[in-house]
């Protein structure tokens, strides 16, 4: 649908741009933060550790993570082998950021 010349998209039709994700780990580690598959590795930058999903959990803490006190610390950027992913989730750009 075009307004006053901008296109607006549904919701459920929006895609995410960039590499921004959260990634949960075996052993119940989850972190966001930008990444990148190579060399048979994860690699994460930027990123976060989620201590607390916070009131909302899971589906709110991902839809909007200031709403939902979702609390963070930094961490340094890291690689970790792919077998020890359990799942990955494209974010917006600006989440925990």
């Amino acid at each position: 649908m075009i307004i006053d010349g901008i296109e607006y998209v549904p919701k459920s039709d929006a895609k995410l741009e960039g590499d921004r994700h959260v990634l949960v780990l075996d052993k119940g580690f989850i972190f966001v933060g930008n990444l990148e598959d190579r060399d048979g590795r994860i690699w994460m930058t930027n990123c976060h550790n989620l201590r607390r999903w916070g009131k909302n959990g899971f589906g709110g803490a991902v839809e909007d993570p200031i709403a939902a006190e979702v609390e963070l610390d930094r961490c340094p950027d890291f690689s970790v082998p792919m077998s020890v992913e359990l799942m990955r989730l494209p974010v917006p750009e600006g989440w925990a950021r």
